[in-house]
């Protein structure tokens, strides 16, 4: 988003860029113009109302757009019917997720571009001008990358069912409820055995290797704290982007996360761990 915000303020646009929860309160005292989020998710139905109430046209291409879920709860998360009927442009990753939208979704083909996403634009500037961070040492790094949200919360609150709610909207929710809690229950079983391998990786390598972990910037950093702190031959890094890190790092270990894509894209070996069971 701030690669787009760049290229529309070189194009003359006066850009207003900030979070969602900052521009909101306030669309009703901006110039009308294009408001540009990161999805378009059914929870946001009642805001996107107000927005067009004023004036002001939406345009978007789904952050999450790289990997959905199967078949219709893929689309009914990242969509309704009424935003996309508010939305004026709506931007795809690729023809995969147009089609998988468009089989659920009427009215969404007229004002549909498959355009590709920012992001890759942004991975491949990040790779072209790359340089190795010469401040490591000669040793190769690890880097595992987190995904755990959904059950290690950063609120502190372990599962977060009500943010399902909020983002799919309740009647997605409830609709999808058996999946949803599934979801959840595989994500707890994983996140435990992905502690339990990071614990024993610490042990067994030493100081082999740089061992760094990033935590999902959704995830409770405290979690995490309790089994690193007292092993002197791994860190914690939160902030900021992760291709830095993918770039700099030789072995990515993760599970089920998007990061691995990245990392692919920037030819790191990558380790997805699955719990045998």
């Amino acid at each position: 988003v701030i690669l787009l915000s760049v290229i529309a303020a070189k194009s003359g646009w006066t850009v207003i860029f900030g979070q969602k929860r900052s521009l909101l309160p306030i669309f009703d005292v901006l110039p009308r113009g294009v408001f540009f989020p990161k999805s378009v998710v059914p929870g946001e139905e009642s805001q996107f109302i107000k927005l067009k109430e004023y004036g002001h046209k939406i345009a978007s291409v789904d952050a999450e757009g790289l990997i959905t879920d199967n078949g219709e709860l893929g689309v009914v998360r990242r969509y309704s019917q009424k935003t996309v009927d508010l939305s004026s442009l709506l931007f795809f990753w690729g023809e995969e997720q147009f089609n998988q939208a468009s089989n659920f979704l009427e009215n969404i083909s007229k004002k549909s571009v498959i355009s590709g996403s920012p992001l890759f634009d942004y991975w491949r500037l990040q790779k072209s001008t790359y340089e190795k961070n010469i401040s490591l040492n000669s040793k190769k790094t690890i880097l595992i990358a987190s995904s755990f949200g959904m059950v290690n919360h950063i609120t502190g609150l372990g599962e977060t069912p009500h943010l399902q709610i909020s983002s799919a909207g309740k009647e997605v929710y409830e609709k999808h409820f058996n999946y949803l809690r599934q979801t959840i229950e595989v994500k707890k079983i994983t996140f435990k055995e992905f502690k339990t391998i990071v614990r024993e990786l610490i042990e067994f390598l030493g100081d082999q290797y740089n061992i760094i972990l990033r935590p999902h910037p959704s995830e409770d950093v405290k979690e995490w704290k309790k089994i690193i702190n007292n092993y002197e031959n791994i860190t914690i890094q939160t902030g900021g982007s992760i291709s830095s890190l993918l770039l700099n790092c030789d072995i990515l270990i993760h599970s089920d996360s998007t990061t691995s894509i990245e990392g692919f894209y920037y030819g790191k070996n990558i380790i997805s761990f699955v719990p045998s069971e």
